[in-house]
């Protein structure tokens, strides 16, 4: 199995590109997380029937993803949670 660096992978240059910016790029939110190692992407949507949300942590090669079959604004709270949970459970540091 071959493992990317950081400079391979093509949504690391979405937060080093000059021209976007310093908080959105190509739909996908950047912040700054200390669980993540410095810069995160994130992505959520509903099509009103599904949800899907995505963190990425570029640096620390980890993303955590949670989909369902319900568009609601429960289930995108609910969602949001458990991926919550989910990098809370994989890397051991303060959300």
């Amino acid at each position: 199995m071959h493992r990317m660096r950081k400079s391979e992978l093509p949504s690391h240059q979405l937060y080093e590109a000059p021209e976007f910016s310093p908080s959105y790029a190509c739909g996908w939110a950047i912040s700054e997380r200390e669980w993540g190692g410095g810069k995160v992407l994130s992505h959520n949507r509903s099509n009103t029937t599904f949800y899907a949300v995505l963190w990425i942590a570029l640096e620390r090669f980890f993303a955590a993803m949670a989909v369902t079959h319900s568009g609601t604004p429960e289930a995108a709270q609910t969602f949001d949670s458990a991926v919550s949970l989910l990098i809370r459970w994989h890397l051991p540091v303060k959300l």
